[in-house]
């Protein structure tokens, strides 16, 4: 090839719809889509990876009529097939989700026997805000996808779980419920209503999403929005006086998020007793088993220990389900050394993980004031999970989380707070691709 920085390996680096479109795409874009468009790329072999990006791209620097000219390019010279996924993606980042559904339905239409189809249809659905009808459709499906694509299968009745369908799952599909490693985990939690008040964190704009994640999240108690701050939008002196080490570690998204969940902590503190708990999510979460299934059994748990901060979601508890045995709700301290082995307990990766956590009345004080002495550091989950150790860890130290690392490690009065997580996480995320259109 003879642009060198068109390379798969550069190609792969780049993140179209985060900050890293800004720091490696733009210099890379224009020479992809005119290799794309004017060369004969039909043999290369990572051609779907070039119309991704070329889409996803064209998407994050240049308005719709754009992205729209540019999809009519591509699928005239290669197979529509590569382009319909990185096309409907593109049009979401550009938050045209009604564009995006039409163009599904149609593709669905036209494509009567195509799983792919039908599949993005579904996703399209969640995204857009229709929740119900994705279910249905995956109902509808669900016996012909099982003959054909056992994995995808799987994976809407992993869905069908998370929305409280299991005794539909185990009555019309059987054997796909026993294949299911989740089905035997709910069958050992309490469904059990539950009184625990929700605050779901989520942009204002975000209604769509909101309706999805709530169609998941909602078991019947109160429900509070906590309308999440952009960072984008806060004037330079105010994220300055924030946040503390190298700010240019710190993303403006990291700053709203951390500001979202400190916001939370307040609303929870004012209206809660101190020992009563709160769920805090946040708008791509869900519960595994589905709502409140298995909750009232890690309050029961929590009384046990005393605790005032436990995390739930799949991420933060993926090393404590991996030490403690799965058969009863087990906690663990976040504090690695509590581990049977420390040196290989990690979180799960992407991250620490603050969709799904339970705290008191009491703790949100704490927390909040916590953040008020030592700022924003970096990604608010992260943060939440160090200062839970007395002894910062060496694997802390990587380059993401440098600047979290050596401000708290070098705190002479760190403040800390005891934290737990559980052998049996209860929330999961599934965005559909909304990670994606909000990344700052």
């Amino acid at each position: 090839m003879a642009d060198d920085s068109l390379s798969t390996e550069n190609l792969r680096r780049i993140n179209p719809f985060s900050r890293h479109v800004w720091q490696r795409g733009s210099r890379l874009y224009p020479a992809l889509r005119q290799q794309l468009i004017h060369d004969d790329m039909t043999m290369a072999d990572d051609l779907a990876l070039r119309i991704t990006l070329c889409l996803k791209m064209t998407a994050a620097f240049h308005p719709p009529a754009m992205l729209d000219k540019i999809r009519t390019a591509l699928a005239r010279r290669y197979r529509p097939g590569m382009v319909h996924h990185p096309y409907v993606a593109a049009l979401n980042h550009q938050r045209r989700f009604d564009d995006a559904l039409q163009y599904c339905a149609e593709l669905h239409r036209t494509e009567q026997g195509s799983t792919g189809a039908r599949l993005l249809l579904i996703d399209q659905f969640f995204i857009a805000g229709f929740p119900g009808k994705a279910i249905q459709l995956i109902k509808k499906s669900l016996t012909q996808i099982a003959q054909t694509d056992r994995q995808q299968a799987q994976k809407l009745a992993t869905i069908l779980i998370e929305a409280g369908q299991l005794d539909w799952l185990r009555a019309q599909h059987r054997q796909l419920a026993e294949r299911q490693p989740r089905v035997a985990q709910a069958d050992r939690l309490s469904g059990d209503p539950c009184n625990v008040p929700i605050y779901c964190i989520s942009l204002p704009n975000d209604h769509r999403r909101l309706s999805t994640t709530r169609h998941f999240i909602d078991h019947g108690g109160p429900f509070h929005i906590v309308e999440a701050i952009a960072g984008r939008i806060l004037p330079e002196v105010a994220k300055a006086a924030l946040i503390r080490g190298d700010g240019r570690s710190i993303t403006d998204s990291e700053i709203g998020c951390s500001l979202s969940h400190i916001k939370a902590w307040e609303m929870v503190a004012a209206s809660l007793g101190k020992d009563d708990f709160a769920l805090i999510v946040e708008d791509d979460a869900r519960f595994m088993f589905g709502a409140p299934r298995g909750l009232n059994d890690i309050l029961r748990a929590a009384d046990e220990v005393g605790a005032g901060l436990i995390f739930i979601s799949r991420r933060a508890c993926g090393a404590t389900t991996a030490n403690l045995p799965a058969d009863e709700i087990r906690f663990a301290n976040v504090d690695a050394a509590t581990h049977p082995t420390p040196a290989d307990w990690r979180p799960l990766d992407p991250g620490w993980g603050a969709d799904g956590y339970l705290v008191t009345g009491a703790m949100a004080r704490r927390l909040a004031g916590i953040w008020q002495q030592i700022g924003i550091l970096g990604a608010v989950d992260w943060q939440l999970q160090m200062i839970c150790h007395r002894h910062l860890q060496p694997w802390h130290r990587t380059r993401a989380l440098k600047n979290l690392y050596n401000q708290l490690n070098d705190a002479p009065d760190l403040p800390l707070v005891t934290g737990f997580t559980t052998n049996m996480p209860l929330i999961d995320t599934r965005d559909h691709g909304f990670s994606s259109i909000n990344a700052g």
